[in-house]
């Protein structure tokens, strides 16, 4: 579902006349958990995140954040997971149960979903093709 909050503030990084980055500020204070004062910060239209947590910035912490992408420096976009089509990997089909792994083959290459996980598609019985994050999928030892 697409973000209805509206940001207040919007940074755009231009580097050689190129956009690098785009910055969307959004004041925490639309979360339950923000802190006042604070901001909710979408970089390239990907949430900055303290890994799986929300992560509020300071005005001061967005502005290092700007000059590190002043620099260049971009954050990193993350090396792409080697994981090539047609490996094969055991996934959970139940979560609740520890003991409901299949054995899937990947469909696809690696891609980054909007939420900034890498995902693949694999065939799961029962239920057919599925996009499944990469961290939930285990290599089939023998």
């Amino acid at each position: 579902m697409a973000e209805q909050r509206q940001f207040s503030h919007s940074i755009c990084v231009k580097i050689d006349a190129k956009t690098e980055a785009k910055l969307e500020l959004f004041p925490a204070e639309q979360w339950a958990d923000g802190v006042a004062g604070a901001y909710r910060v979408r970089l390239n239209r990907k949430w900055v995140r303290n890994g799986a947590a929300r992560q509020y910035l300071t005005p001061e912490r967005i502005g290092l954040l700007v000059a590190e992408l002043l620099k260049g420096a971009l954050l990193d976009e993350g090396i792409v997971p080697n994981l090539p089509v047609g490996s094969q990997m055991r996934v959970r089909r139940d979560p609740a149960d520890p003991y409901s792994y299949q054995r899937v083959y990947t469909r696809t290459e690696p891609f980054r979903g909007w939420d900034g996980l890498w995902y693949v598609l694999v065939h799961v019985y029962g239920r057919g093709t599925d996009m499944v994050p990469i961290n939930s999928l285990e290599p089939v030892t023998r």
